[in-house]
């Protein structure tokens, strides 16, 4: 070996190894940021969003000013299928009347049109409770009492 030859020079490749794992750590979290942008928007950031976004708004049909009414040509069985898959509930009721699904915030309600397609409610968990309390108590009867007014579903009203 040449005087003053000291051997490859390892600072220099483990740097480069350092800024590509850096490069490679900073496109996995900008790829994680990507997805979970686009799954909130394709589904519309919560139940309530969900069903804005996919369903034909029919005011209408809407109860009392709070329940907010929706329609949908698909069965029951398929619109609730695409909500569940979308937004576990924390809990859900089902019977001949229809399908109950509570979120935290939200409740919504799934019912068959007379002459086809369905009906979706989707509803402020604090009003839907008592509507629905005569279906819902035995299903529903460990629920805490319903939250306060909801201020994202007011601002949307």
């Amino acid at each position: 070996m040449p005087a003053g030859y000291a051997g490859p020079d390892h600072g220099a490749v483990s740097r480069k190894v350092r800024l590509g794992l850096y490069a490679l750590a900073f496109a996995g979290l900008l790829a994680g940021l990507v997805l979970t942008g686009a799954a909130l928007l394709a589904g519309g950031g919560s139940p309530a969003g969900l069903v804005v976004d996919r369903y034909r708004r029919d005011p209408a049909r809407d109860i009392d000013g709070q329940a907010r009414a929706f329609v949908a040509t698909e069965p029951v069985s398929r619109v609730t299928a695409e909500v569940i898959d979308a937004w576990r509930p924390a809990a859900r009721h089902v019977d001949a009347s229809g399908v109950y699904l509570r979120y935290a915030d939200d409740t919504v309600v799934i019912r068959p049109l007379a002459g086809g397609g369905t009906l979706i409610l989707v509803e402020a968990t604090s009003t839907a409770y008592p509507r629905y309390r005569s279906v819902l108590e035995g299903p529903w009867r460990r629920w805490p009492e319903p939250p306060g007014p909801d201020p994202v579903w007011e601002a949307e009203r």
